[in-house]
């Protein structure tokens, strides 16, 4: 897990839980800090979860019911 204050006020949380792939947190949170400054957002939080196929599922059918 990877969770950073940044610049700007933005709390920026990366957590990778798949293995398959290799993941950059590091440029996912600075091209996400990007994106926020572009928005004009402030004092915001942002949470990113990379997960596998199987966990996808799981998270859908729990949480949308799909």
């Amino acid at each position: 897990m990877m969770r950073q204050q940044a610049a700007g006020g933005f709390t920026i949380e990366v957590r990778n839980l798949q293995r398959k792939h290799k993941i950059d947190q590091g440029l996912i949170r600075d091209k996400s800090k990007a994106i926020l400054s572009l928005c004009g957002l402030k004092d915001v939080e942002l949470s990113i979860l990379i997960v596998n196929n199987r966990r996808i599922r799981i998270l859908n059918k729990t949480y949308r019911g799909i």
